[in-house]
């Protein structure tokens, strides 16, 4: 997947139906429950995670 160095997170599921080709049925990119409350280092990992992505300007982005 191009550009997936850049993730901290990503999760796409998907399903086959009856033989058919594979179908996505939801893509995650962001995990709004990250458990945080497990670890008491979790947010500080976290954040330096966040902090050491490389910056882009966001028009090399595509939509």
């Amino acid at each position: 997947m191009p550009g997936a160095g850049d993730l901290l997170h990503a999760r796409i599921d998907m399903i086959r139906e009856s033989g058919r080709e594979p179908r996505i049925v939801e893509v995650e990119l962001i995990e709004p429950f990250l458990y945080l409350q497990y670890d008491d280092k979790a947010a500080e990992r976290l954040a330096h995670a966040v902090n050491s992505l490389p910056t882009r300007p966001t028009t090399d982005r595509p939509l």
